[in-house]
């Protein structure tokens, strides 16, 4: 078995998420955090592994904009899923076409390894382990969850993807337990292995924020995310007309945007809770910190259709010192539970007592608040980060090629 030192000699693929990997590599190399995102980019972890390992790295992304990056030892690609929006035999073909993409820029990079995060249906990749290219795939989503197959198609891609998973991976690096339990199951003896990370943030991303102070009034609540159905953003104005209705003095703040904004919008003003509810769009990090800063508590209204990975607002309420009301719909509630309120997934009714019992007891908040206090350091990065995963596997494997190679 050789050192660590012999990781120099692999070549690395990654295929990362549809974002600008090439811009976050661009301020990486001046030493910054990419200003786009609150979070410490996979990217960018990928790439101080790249710094510190010293392997030759090809990194293929689905991002909108085409570009290319050129170091010794680093490549960065950008081009767009084709047909990523499309639905139908258009939307597979696109996933087809992509994996057919990547496959080829495996074979030309002669990569040993592949960390793959998304863009096609994982089965299409099989012929890589037949090439003798470790495949270790980076689920960020729920991708085996039954109950998101709704159509037969559907259903055969999520068992063909699973198969692909348990034979022909050696590791699986998942963003929650969630995600691992519809793969990995204690029946399949010689299942791969599997890590679970958490985002990364950096130590000055919530530093300066004040503590939240119970008795300011109005009571200000936060949601974060994505406007759709699933999401529960139609339900936030349940909760809203429930809590006016109940003589709650609060207001809402929604960052984000979807296919139910209209809705939404159209809601608020015929049910006149214009001065209630607030629409900020997309927001940036720094705006977003802002609002974390000025919210009494933060609301994750996940429904069970969602089938969610993971949800890191509820990570981002902790670490800013705000109490996140929640359900197990939402997969991070495990890692927050003693600094969020949980309640019944789908119940309007659970989200508006919970809102309500923390405005009236501050006993209960200012308990909650010193939760999110004490949370902070498990949840800065360390050992649970991708980073340190990917590093713990990418050593294993590179042991293991070296002892066989060696017999």
């Amino acid at each position: 078995m050789k050192a660590i030192s012999d990781l120099t000699t692999l070549r690395i693929l990654y295929s990362t998420g549809p974002g600008d990997v090439a811009g976050t590599f661009e301020h990486w190399e001046l030493g910054k955090d990419d200003p786009s995102q609150l979070s410490i980019t996979y990217s960018s972890q990928f790439y101080d592994i790249w710094r510190r390992l010293g392997f030759h790295a090809y990194v293929i992304s689905p991002a909108k904009r085409v570009r290319n990056v050129s170091r010794p030892r680093m490549t960065i690609v950008q081009r767009p899923i084709p047909w990523r929006k499309a639905h139908g035999l258009r939307y597979h073909l696109g996933r087809l076409l992509f994996a057919c993409r990547l496959i080829h820029a495996a074979l030309r990079f002669r990569a040993d390894i592949a960390i793959v995060t998304s863009g096609t249906h994982w089965f299409l990749l099989s012929i890589l382990p037949f090439l003798g290219i470790k495949t270790i795939p980076s689920l960020h989503t729920n991708v085996c969850d039954p109950n998101l197959a709704v159509t037969r198609l559907q259903n055969v891609i999520l068992v063909l993807n699973r198969r692909f998973f348990l034979k022909r991976c050696p590791a699986l690096l998942c963003a929650s337990q969630a995600i691992a339990s519809h793969i990995v199951s204690p029946a399949h003896s010689s299942s791969p292995s599997v890590s679970v990370f958490l985002p990364t943030y950096s130590p000055h991303a919530f530093a300066e924020l004040p503590r939240a102070r119970w008795d300011s009034r109005p009571w200000s609540i936060l949601y974060a995310g994505r406007l759709e159905r699933e999401k529960g953003a139609l339900d936030l104005l349940s909760i809203m007309d429930r809590l006016v209705h109940n003589h709650c003095d609060a207001v809402l703040s929604i960052c984000g945007t979807g296919t139910c904004e209209s809705l939404m919008r159209s809601h608020v003003d015929k049910r006149g809770l214009m001065r209630r509810v607030q629409f900020h769009g997309h927001v940036g990090p720094v705006a977003l910190r802002k609002c974390f800063a000025q919210c009494h508590v933060v609301i994750a209204p996940t429904r069970t259709e969602c089938g969610e990975g993971f949800n890191q607002v509820p990570m981002e309420a902790i670490l800013a010192g705000r109490p996140v009301v929640v359900s197990r719909a939402c997969p991070s509630l495990e890692i927050v539970r003693d600094a969020a309120i949980e309640v019944r997934p789908n119940a309007i009714e659970d989200y508006c007592e919970a809102i309500l019992t923390l405005s009236r007891d501050q006993k209960l908040y200012e308990q909650k608040v010193d939760c999110c206090v004490r949370y902070r350091e498990a949840l800065l990065g360390g050992a649970n980060s991708w980073h340190a995963h990917v590093e713990r596997v990418l050593t294993k494997l590179s042991c293991d090629r070296y002892g066989s190679a060696g017999h």
